[in-house]
């Protein structure tokens, strides 16, 4: 079952977010679904995989770091560091409110390409049901895990906490 805190801290993210999600992500959902129903729906319930499947994958990896982590001693250095380092990481966001140069070069070094969407394919001509747009909606809302949104990532932290894969998929 799930944990009454984590149920409680995913209503509260997902009430707090909600805003946050409509102002960031309304354009490209758009842009993926052309406005059409049979579109966004597939979209939303590809985004509904997508995201169940990466909680379930986030629970099941750090519940077997820890058990791994349990059983050999050697890791628990490592586990301090890592924990140490994010720890460092956050103390220097709070201090200076801005990424460190080596963050910033990360990011830019791998922004991928622009993707050209034809302005015609956003007037909402054609079928409102054809398959094609359906099934490539369906899946970009399944790549949709990839976006780098600090509140999905947040989501993701929170399903780390799960007792197991099933919990974490929640």
């Amino acid at each position: 079952m799930l944990s009454l805190a984590l149920a409680g801290t995913a209503f509260v993210m997902g009430a707090a977010g909600s805003l946050h999600c409509a102002a960031m992500c309304v354009a490209p959902c758009a842009a993926v679904t052309a406005g059409r129903r049979g579109g966004i729906a597939a979209f939303q319930a590809g985004r509904l995989l997508g995201y169940a499947t990466g909680g379930a994958v986030v629970a099941a990896s750090v519940g077997g770091l820890l058990r791994w982590e349990a059983t050999s001693g050697a890791l628990r250095p490592l586990w301090l560091t890592v924990h140490l380092a994010a720890l460092a990481l956050g103390v220097f966001l709070l201090w200076r409110a801005s990424p460190p140069r080596w963050v910033l070069r990360l990011w830019t070094t791998r922004v991928p390409a622009a993707v050209g969407i034809p302005v015609a394919s956003l007037g909402g001509g054609g079928l409102a049901l054809s398959p094609a747009r359906t099934a490539g909606a369906g899946l970009a809302g399944l790549a949709w895990l990839a976006w780098p949104c600090g509140l999905l990532q947040s989501a993701l932290t929170v399903a780390a906490l799960a007792e197991g894969p099933w919990q974490g998929a929640r």
